[in-house]
């Protein structure tokens, strides 16, 4: 009798060492992917702000036809209702209201201007990954639809487009993001998905409201 039962006994200690393990996992994914903020892990929210003066400009540049490249020179602010925040049920790790540039215009192509002389995203997500130890890189994605922005623009240069719609995704990394610090750099370095959005280039100045460092983690 007591033979019978050893099977049924290891059967229970292998699915008991089973999910005791997978508990462990996933409290280990959980726990390594997380924004600190002060020194405590983030469970809700923190307004983040972009800080100018810009260093240099930040393009953007559409596949349309046209092509056009907008060219940003200053921060007109970035504001946002909700900034970090993890996890999204979508998955990703974060939310921009919008990022708004203050001064933009049309480099290219001639005779082609931006109307509204700014430029404003609409609200976007982030998603980020860890590459190797220190390298944080982030995507930015429309909150819905596939826009990122659109520009109103004229000029015989622009014929025949009025509005400029940048569709697709924004990649950037996170300068010293693994670093606690109270200012990281939002560093563009490309575009992602299928839309639009050609090439996107430049680097805005990150910091939460309240001044406390953070970092991702």
């Amino acid at each position: 009798m007591q033979a019978s039962k050893r099977p049924g006994r290891t059967r229970a200690l292998v699915l008991a060492f089973t999910a005791a393990a997978v508990l462990a996992a996933v409290g280990a994914s959980s726990a390594a992917a997380a924004w600190v903020v002060g020194g405590v892990p983030l469970t809700g929210s923190e307004p983040l702000e972009m800080k100018p003066p810009m260093v240099g400009s930040t393009t953007f540049t559409t596949a349309t036809s046209p092509a056009v490249e907008i060219e940003c020179t200053q921060a007109g602010g970035l504001e946002i209702g909700e900034s970090i925040i993890m996890p999204l049920t979508e998955g990703h790790y974060g939310l921009f209201n919008f990022l708004l540039y203050g001064k933009c215009a049309v480099v290219s192509p001639a005779n082609c201007v931006l109307t509204a002389g700014a430029l404003k995203t609409t609200p976007l997500k982030w998603g980020v990954t860890l590459m190797g130890a220190s390298t944080v890189v982030v995507t930015l994605s429309p909150l819905s639809g596939s826009t990122v922005y659109e520009a109103a623009v004229s000029g015989a240069g622009c014929s025949p487009l009025s509005t400029v719609k940048a569709t697709g995704q924004l990649v950037a990394e996170l300068g010293a993001g693994t670093t606690s610090m109270v200012t990281h750099s939002l560093k563009f370095t490309g575009v992602g998905g299928s839309g639009t959005l050609s090439a996107a280039s430049g680097a805005a100045t990150l910091e939460l409201t309240s001044h406390k460092e953070w970092y991702w983690h």
